[in-house]
């Protein structure tokens, strides 16, 4: 359903009022209460204020993205220290993909089992997104995975631009030694752009294969498959 941040604002305050009065919870009380939690998170953030002037007939819907309780904690906690807004960063994200001005990187999820897993539980960060927006890049998601050579959706594009501009490292991948494009650009001295070119121009390792040592390695003429 399409909602302008009013509206969604007006759910949590009906929900505040209806505990307030000791009335029953029910089942649908319990999901409108997500979407009530996402719209106070929002407007609570540096600029979120704003969002209270969206013009008439702007809506919008919620973005659920999953991924790791220490990936979401270290979004939240970066996003406050940078005074941002996830929901700001996210909408910037769709812009940019759909203008060609960034691209979305190719996930490597790791597998955890154990302890660990169970440590760093998969959750949902919800954000919101302008509707018609999110109806803008889902169209172009087919058609931007057969140019990428690789699947994208929506709820990873998000994910990696928040990463991206947050400048928070996959700590999972970090402890295997990976290396993201972004650490391999800064250890280059060279814009993150300007590494993926020379990946694929076959100058540089092909990044998802690079650990901490194997830059050094490839320079030495180690690790070229020669």
């Amino acid at each position: 359903m399409d909602r302008t941040r009013r509206d969604e604002l007006e759910i949590a305050s009906a929900l505040l009022h209806k505990i307030a009065d000791g009335a029953e919870i029910t089942a649908g009380d319990s999901l409108k209460a997500v979407v009530a939690a996402a719209a106070v998170d929002a407007v609570m953030e540096p600029g979120g204020w704003t969002q209270l002037r969206e013009a008439e007939g702007v809506y919008t819907t919620n973005l659920p993205i999953t991924t790791r309780a220490s990936v979401r904690d270290a979004l939240k906690k970066a996003a406050k220290a940078k005074r941002k807004s996830l929901t700001a960063l996210v909408t910037e994200g769709h812009r940019e993909v759909l203008a060609g001005t960034w691209t979305p990187p190719q996930s490597r999820r790791v597998v955890r089992r154990g302890e660990s897993a169970a440590k760093d539980a998969r959750v949902v960060l919800n954000v919101t997104v302008e509707d018609a927006l999110r109806q803008e890049l889902r169209k172009r998601l087919a058609s931007l995975s057969d140019e990428l050579g690789y699947t994208v959706t929506e709820g990873g594009i998000a994910l990696a631009y928040l990463k991206h501009k947050l400048g928070i490292v996959d700590e999972a991948l970090a402890a295997r030694g990976w290396w993201t494009a972004d650490q391999c650009a800064e250890y280059r001295g060279i814009g993150r752009d300007q590494w993926l070119r020379n990946v694929e121009a076959g100058v540089e390792p092909p990044h998802g294969e690079v650990t901490a040592a194997g830059v050094q390695l490839w320079d030495a003429g180690a690790v070229r498959g020669e």
